[in-house]
């Protein structure tokens, strides 16, 4: 093939695709709509769900965000009678029905399992021929509670206006559903998910990218059965993060940390997204905390930044703690059967008992008592009151904690016995009466009489996620305990 030949068959080449594309541009914007969105299988919707990307981009108008569902928590559900009358819905549901409404015809489009195409008409474009756009809902691979919404306009070159209206429409529309919340920023690109179902090929070259991008930190949690649960609740609730995705052994969270503070953000910083990831392995609990590296802001591969090790500090002691606490309820809830020695590498019962008092409401009661110098009476007293709270006369379990009576755990409690009641599933208490008498002086008679002290300790399995006030560094060394040195701050409680 000579030169001449060549060149001509490249111009041809070109002046056909050239063709193709216009006349793809004339079948796009039709003269009239007649009844060409009557159907959803019309020819014109077929053939809309057949373009390709590179046909996409040529002829449309392309803007995304990401939504992000929070109906129906799976710590949430009531396995009692009343989750037969919860609501399933977890908030797709109502996003695609609000699409739906708000777009003129659904198009039929098979190509993608996890995607759903709308098609909206917008009236008469500025060229005087009618214009619209397709609306792509598709659900990420990696967070199933996290959704990308895509809107492709087809209009002229001056259609900027109009795109971003019905863009701000969109957004203010989904805005007001009770379970959607429209990021101001998008997530789905930039997941980092090690479910074992998110991420078919994660190869060495991804994670050295990946390592050079985020900021990243790992910690191992003592396991319980509650311990997931509980951390889900407290990370949506409390710390502000997104559930995207969980099962029985894994959640995945993420939010955007801003530079001014944990609670504050400016309108025109979205901040750098972080990602917590807990999974729940054969031998051990792993919390994985990825954060994007800062804008404009040069560090070598190792160096954290300060704000990333703030964070990283109050996440892991918070972690750290609430899972050393569900095991101390774990281990105190053993008594009711009969297992009262402590496992190898277990704390003792008097050491689970003091660790959760810090998380506990406090109630004093006095009993009235015998003059000090009748100690067999008292003591008889006190063995009287032992035998009916075991005797289970009032409903809830009660057992006796296997803790030296003549030692003090706590410095306003002193010796006694200490009892462990189990009010239900979610809540029980510790009581302590005291085995020395004392006078006090009554406020209703001005009387002076001789008294025990009876404290309540209550708590549910919720009190646990929140910021524990620590007691006296001298109580946790007494009993070989780990605690962590100083006090709360605003922010830190949030976390």
């Amino acid at each position: 093939m000579t030169l001449a030949q060549q060149v001509s068959a490249k111009l041809g080449r070109l002046l056909r695709s050239i063709r193709r594309e216009d006349l793809l541009q004339s079948y796009l914007s039709p003269i009239k709509w007649s009844d060409k969105l009557l159907k959803g299988d019309s020819p014109f919707l077929r053939r809309l769900g057949t373009l390709t990307r590179e046909q996409k981009a040529k002829h449309f108008r392309y803007d995304e965000f990401d939504c992000v569902v929070v109906g129906r928590m799976p710590y949430a559900q009531d396995a009692g009678f009343l989750d037969a009358f919860q609501d399933i819905d977890n908030g797709e549901e109502d996003l695609l029905e609000a699409i739906a409404s708000w777009a003129t015809v659904r198009v039929q489009s098979g190509h993608r399992d996890r995607a759903v195409t709308f098609i909206r008409k917008l009236g008469i474009g500025l060229d005087g021929l009618p214009c619209y756009c397709l609306l792509n809902v598709e659900q990420s691979r990696i967070a199933s509670r996290l959704f990308t919404v895509s809107v492709e306009i087809f209009e002229g070159s001056s259609s900027a206006p109009r795109r971003l209206q019905v863009l701000a429409s969109l957004r203010e529309m989904l805005a007001r559903l009770r379970d959607v919340r429209v990021l101001e920023m998008q997530m789905g690109p930039f997941l980092m998910g090690f479910h074992p179902q998110s991420f078919v090929e994660f190869d060495a070259k991804k994670e050295t990218f990946v390592s050079s991008q985020y900021l990243h930190e790992s910690w191992d949690l003592v396991f319980d059965k509650e311990l997931l649960p509980l951390l889900m609740r407290r990370r949506a609730e409390i710390g502000g993060f997104w559930l995207l995705d969980s099962n029985e052994s894994y959640a995945l969270f993420a939010r955007l940390h801003s530079k001014e503070g944990l609670i504050e953000r400016k309108r025109d910083d979205p901040g750098d997204m972080v990602q917590y990831q807990i999974s729940i392995r054969a031998d051990r609990v792993v919390v994985d905390l990825h954060m994007e590296s800062e804008c404009g802001a040069f560090r070598t591969v190792g160096n954290q930044g300060g704000q990333f090790e703030t964070l990283v500090n109050n996440l892991k002691r918070r972690d750290q703690e609430c899972g050393l606490a569900l095991r101390a309820r774990t281990h105190m809830l053993s008594v009711f059967e009969n297992d009262l020695s402590p496992e190898v590498g277990m704390e003792s019962h008097a050491a689970s008992a003091l660790r959760l008092l810090g998380y506990s409401s406090r109630v004093d009661q006095y009993l009235r008592a015998f003059h000090p110098a009748f100690t067999g009476a008292n003591h008889m007293l006190l063995e009287e009151f032992k035998t009916l709270l075991l005797a289970q006369r009032f409903g809830p379990r009660v057992a006796i904690l296997p803790i030296d009576s003549t030692h003090e755990i706590q410095e306003s409690a002193g010796p006694g016995i200490w009892f462990l009641v189990n009010y239900d599933k979610d809540t029980f208490g510790i009581l302590h009466i005291g085995s020395s008498v004392h006078s006090s002086v009554f406020e209703s008679d001005g009387g002076e009489r001789t008294t025990t002290t009876l404290t309540f300790y209550t708590l549910s399995i919720s009190d646990v996620s929140l910021p524990r006030y620590l007691t006296p560094e001298c109580w946790f060394s007494r009993w070989g305990l780990t605690s962590y040195s100083g006090s709360y701050t605003a922010k830190e409680r949030i976390l």
